[in-house]
């Protein structure tokens, strides 16, 4: 019955809209004028390089590009693994009461199916409508009973999705909005997700709103999470950030994940800075993951660094063994010359 009554009064909004649309109230949302139920849109200008967003049913259509959404839905996954660029997205609300329950922020090529109409509000400015979901973030957390959301509850899905929707906007709003919810008083999990897309969307500017997070924040997973998303930012700095945390963070997994990450880069300093932490830094595990991360440089490069550290005898013996380790794990032809050449016996 709840259900009939929802898909009425959305008809009823679609046949009689200058009655049934009501716009949220002393927020930024006013100028959206939004509905008081059922699905709404609107286009906003993109980030630059923003992926063409979609949904997928297998492997095939992500691949392609191809796929159709279902609004209402949540059997598809969602993303976009092909080539495919937009300079706009379309953001899709569906709300019930007034209140937004669920958000898809998707490229407006991409095919999309609901229950009930979506009303189209056309395009907006990119700001406006980032406020707008940076005041629904606050909202949500603050009139959330769960502490810890977890990825099963709906204001987790919301948060998600909201955030998502956010790094695609072009703008310093944006920005702001992502920068408030990684430094804010949420959950780990919470903050995870903002510094994972200002890593991947607000380029340079991103950076410094990341960089006092990855150095000195409280806690520890969200310091070595903010490296990997410093290694997935691009920019040119990522390098030296990444050293700077390997070399001084207090917590031991930090750095070794730091040199990890530093290894992703596949940056031209990665060599000197791990294997300076495998001569120089005081705890075991930490040297024996940054000859792990050497291992993770391209080809040749990973085959060199491990051959440098196997036949330093300076060096502990777990640490030139570990080398040996890695290089038998590696399948590269430069790795299997190499370990041939030490191990078998010259021909006489």
């Amino acid at each position: 019955m709840k259900s009939a009554r929802l898909i009425t009064a959305t008809l009823r909004a679609a046949c009689a809209l200058a009655i049934a649309t009501a716009p949220l109230a002393g927020t930024a949302a006013e100028p959206l004028n939004l509905p008081r139920d059922g699905w709404a849109s609107w286009d906003v200008p993109a980030v630059d390089d923003a992926p063409a967003w979609c949904c997928f049913a297998d492997w095939q259509q992500r691949k392609t590009g191809g796929g159709r959404c279902d609004l209402d839905g949540k059997n598809h996954g969602f993303g976009s693994q092909n080539d495919a660029r937009t300079d706009t997205v379309r953001v899709y609300a569906k709300l019930v009461g007034g209140k937004v329950e669920r958000l898809r922020a998707l490229a407006p090529t991409c095919e999309v199916t609901a229950a009930t109409p979506v009303r189209h509000l056309g395009r907006h400015d990119a700001d406006e409508s980032s406020r707008f979901l940076g005041s629904l973030l606050a909202k949500n957390w603050a009139g959330s009973a769960d502490p810890a959301p977890t990825s099963r509850t709906p204001e987790r899905e919301l948060h998600r999705t909201a955030l998502a929707a956010v790094a695609q906007h072009r703008g310093d709003a944006a920005l702001n909005v992502l920068a408030t919810e990684a430094r804010a008083q949420r959950p780990s999990e919470l903050r995870r997700d903002a510094v994972f897309w200002i890593g991947q969307t607000r380029g340079e500017p991103g950076l410094d709103v990341l960089k006092p997070i990855m150095m000195s924040d409280a806690d520890a997973n969200i310091r070595e999470h903010t490296a990997f998303s410093v290694a997935q930012s691009k920019s040119p700095r990522a390098t030296a950030l990444l050293i700077q945390q390997g070399e001084n963070d207090p917590a031991a997994n930090v750095r070794s994940q730091a040199w990890f990450w530093l290894a992703q880069t596949k940056a031209p300093e990665a060599e000197r800075a791990i294997a300076d932490a495998v001569r120089l830094d005081p705890e075991r595990r930490v040297r024996h993951q940054a000859v792990f991360a050497l291992s993770q440089l391209p080809g040749e490069r990973a085959t060199r660094a491990l051959a440098v550290i196997a036949e330093n005898r300076n060096l502990a013996r777990e640490e030139r063994k570990q080398a040996l380790f890695w290089l038998g794990q590696s399948k590269s032809p430069e790795a299997m010359a190499y370990l041939e050449k030490v191990l078998l016996p010259s021909p006489q």
